[in-house]
């Protein structure tokens, strides 16, 4: 049977990942300056995202949106092979952008 941790151990482990922690969140004070949270701490949760986060996510999240609307326009319009269309429009949903994409190539008619 294995010897069980000793408290001052654990507690020195404790203590280490509490300096660390303290350690890295000085780093991003420094490097980033201060935190949206520290600045809005009374501010609801969308406030505290960071904005360089949001200025590569949303650009991204339209793109997405907009090729999923197209796959499922084409989907519509269009006839379909291998698949039904409401097999293909779920794999679109299911699947961004990858489901577009394999229907684009493998789904769509070339007619």
């Amino acid at each position: 049977m294995p010897r069980p941790i000793c408290r001052s151990m654990a507690s020195s482990v404790r203590h280490a990942a509490t300096t660390i922690a303290i350690e890295i969140c000085r780093y991003r004070k420094r490097w980033y300056g201060p935190s949206v949270s520290t600045l809005y701490a009374d501010a609801p949760l969308a406030a505290s995202v960071d904005s360089r986060l949001l200025a590569a996510v949303v650009p991204l999240a339209v793109l997405s949106l907009a090729f999923v609307v197209y796959c499922l326009v084409d989907v519509y319009r269009t006839e379909v092979r291998y698949l039904p269309k409401w097999a293909w429009a779920l794999i679109c949903l299911a699947s961004v952008p990858m489901g577009g994409i394999v229907y684009l190539i493998v789904g769509r008619d070339s007619k």
